[in-house]
């Protein structure tokens, strides 16, 4: 690894999902972007800390990620619930690959990878988590079933009693109001968490 004074792009792929794909270094640090967004790495860590620290620290058993990455997220967590389990759904083979090779994803014991999509895994799954994060991207767009009751529908029944989702909203394009509206339709509370550019809605059930 290189300490790089400007950011230096160390490996790039093409995706059939998210079209190309690279990580850059800098400062010994990876970054992964896709479609000209970082998605993990860099001000990513620094953007999910505000939610994450909201969430009270308690013992918490296992941890659902819709939306994987390069894991940033995972970080935080584990800062806070250091003997968590996490299962990590990503729909990009290339990405999880970037994740394992440059972001220490490999291996771990308690981490499980799947490669599939997010909603037809919550659709089949039947384990309930303790809190379950959903940052579903390719690039700045978001797939179409982030917002379906169906699919909302399908987190709440994934949700363990007093657990907490966490969506995060990127502030580009559609305004969040709608979807805050919905939210509330399904969970029973919802707050919300707001930062330069993102806003995060935090669901209780």
């Amino acid at each position: 690894m290189n300490f790089s004074f400007l950011p230096k792009e160390i490996y790039s792929a093409q995706s059939k999902i998210n079209g190309r794909i690279k990580v850059c270094e800098q400062f010994g640090k990876y970054s992964l972007i896709a479609d000209g967004l970082i998605q993990s790495g860099g001000i990513v860590s620094s953007i999910w800390s505000k939610p994450i620290s909201s969430l009270k620290t308690k013992k918490i058993k296992n941890i659902l990620i819709l939306g994987l990455g390069g894991g940033t997220v995972i970080d935080l967590l584990l800062q806070k619930y250091p003997e968590a389990k996490f299962t990590g759904v990503e729909i990009d083979e290339k990405i999880i690959f970037i994740a394992k090779k440059f972001f220490n994803l490999g291996n771990k014991d308690y981490l499980e990878i799947v490669n599939e999509n997010a909603f037809v895994f919550c659709k089949k799954q039947e384990q309930k988590f303790d809190r379950i994060i959903i940052d579903l991207y390719k690039g700045s767009k978001r797939p179409s079933f982030f917002v379906e009751k169906e699919f909302l529908e399908s987190i709440k029944k994934r949700l363990d009693k007093n657990g907490v989702v966490v969506f995060n909203w990127l502030k580009i394009g559609k305004d969040s109001g709608d979807f805050e509206n919905n939210l509330k339709k399904i969970f029973l509370r919802v707050d919300k968490v707001n930062t330069r550019t993102n806003m995060f809605f935090l669901a209780r059930s």
